[in-house]
């Protein structure tokens, strides 16, 4: 069996670090004179958008094997056999018909 062949596109790294720098920033300058409560409020939220920005920009990713193909969505994955896929088409955005649906 091959190594699997991962499509992400190399531009969502540079998009997410900027992400948590401008989110860093903005939480770090909300916090300089900040209370207990407030810091901690800031981390808590913090914490909740950085993990929103994995979800948008890291996480996606379609990985081709062998047997088939694999779609990460930020919520969902999808492991598909090469006998149920029908048609991928790429032009703009990516689908996959499988059983008469995309």
């Amino acid at each position: 069996m091959n190594q699997p062949d991962v499509f992400r596109p190399a531009s969502s790294f540079a998009y997410a670090g900027l992400a948590w720098l401008l989110l860093g920033g903005l939480l770090w300058a909300d916090s300089v004179d900040a209370s207990g409560e407030r810091i901690a409020g800031n981390i808590m939220l913090g914490s909740g958008l950085a993990y929103g920005i994995y979800l948008i920009f890291i996480r996606p990713r379609v990985r081709v094997f062998d047997d088939g193909i694999e779609i990460r969505n930020p919520i969902s994955d999808h492991v598909i056999g090469w006998q149920d896929v029908q048609a991928i088409n790429s032009q703009y955005t990516m689908s996959v018909r499988v059983d008469g649906k995309n």
